[in-house]
């Protein structure tokens, strides 16, 4: 692998780790166990190659402190399959006869690092690249794609669903449009001797274009912001407007024929990290459910707040903070725990209190 770097400025994350050392009041969101965090899944961490296949419930050790680093991860999956991560954000490439499939180009000037990532595995141009959904912080680099194909002499294909397709031209994306559109769910496509399906999800998720894209022949499903793998879930469950239909598409996924999960986000995935999210999601339920039973209304609803407003947030934090206090002894030392589970409190405890 060629020492290449891209720094998490150009990453995008300068707004959000402007320090190494964080101030003590916010260490409850920034919370890191003594030895990292650990494995979602027990998985056995294991160093990146571009060389050696993973195991099939593997993950890549240090994932976090790498991240930080600006390290190019490159882990062979399949014989022609790989995964490469940088700052934060991750996708799959594979190697066909001719030339290379990407699925998502990615963004923030990561583009470039998986071109030279790309570069070190193989010498084959780039020349199909799928849009997973139609937001900018994992398409947006596909200039980069387009400039590397040019100068190669081939024709780059961008492929994307037709609701990805719609979603990009009614947000005014300045994104290159895809050359081909599928249908949302049950349309595919080949790549050489690779069939790729797209499957919209049905319910909520973490956007209205929302696929499943899954390798065939390789066993590699590809969504991004659904599940972080190795992770607690992201904020409001990857940015879903509701939690309806999420335990649906945790379903829907795992039933689906892959072995390796990519993930956009987290390490590298296998079905014992759906299974890890559904039992989650059942003990958040579960937690949320006895924290809207026990805790008192009347105990905030009176004078001593001076107006109702102030009473039900302080009624509704005290549910929030039942409910973590529950889940925190199972779940506490996961990546994100602090950070993100108050939010998916909340959205439970909407989803089943009306």
């Amino acid at each position: 692998m060629k020492a290449f770097k891209v720094s998490l400025i150009a990453a995008g994350f300068a707004t959000l780790f402007t320090t190494a050392v964080f101030a003590e009041e916010t260490r409850s969101f920034t919370y890191l166990p003594d030895g990292g965090y650990p494995s979602t899944t027990d998985a056995n961490f294991v160093a990146p190659s571009a060389k050696t296949a993973l195991n099939v419930g593997d993950k890549i050790g240090n994932l976090t402190q790498r991240n930080f680093n600006g390290d190019v991860i490159v882990q062979k999956l399949t014989d022609n399959a790989y995964w490469v991560q940088i700052g934060f954000y991750n996708t799959v490439f594979l190697v066909g006869d001719d030339g290379v499939l990407l699925m998502d180009p990615l963004a923030y000037g990561s583009g470039e690092a998986v071109l030279a990532a790309i570069a070190d595995v193989t010498d084959k141009p780039v020349t199909a690249v799928v849009y997973s959904h139609h937001h900018e912080d994992h398409i947006g680099d596909i200039s980069v794609f387009e400039k590397a194909a040019k100068d190669a002499g081939v024709k780059l294909e961008i492929i994307a669903t037709d609701a990805t397709a719609k979603g990009m031209k009614a947000h005014g994306s300045e994104v290159t449009p895809a050359t081909k559109e599928l249908k949302f769910s049950g349309d595919s496509f080949t790549f050489g001797d690779e069939t790729i399906t797209v499957y919209g999800l049905a319910d909520s998720a973490h956007t209205y274009d929302s696929a499943l894209w899954i390798l065939e022949n390789a066993k590699i499903a590809h969504i991004p912001d659904v599940v972080n793998p190795d992770q607690m879930p992201y904020l409001n469950f990857g940015g879903s407007d509701t939690f309806e239909g999420y335990e649906d598409n945790l379903a829907f996924i795992k039933a689906k024929e892959w072995t390796y999960f990519s993930g956009g986000h987290g390490n590298i995935g296998s079905k014992a990290d759906f299974t890890f999210m559904q039992e989650y999601v059942a003990d958040l339920k579960a937690a949320t459910g006895d924290a809207l039973g026990s805790v008192n209304p009347g105990d905030y609803f009176v004078a001593k707040y001076n107006n109702h407003q102030a009473s039900a947030k302080a009624y509704y934090d005290a549910i929030t903070a039942k409910a973590m206090d529950t889940l925190r002894p199972k779940y506490g030392e996961f990546y994100g725990f602090e950070a993100s589970v108050p939010d998916q409190i909340v959205m439970v405890r909407d989803a089943i209190s009306h």
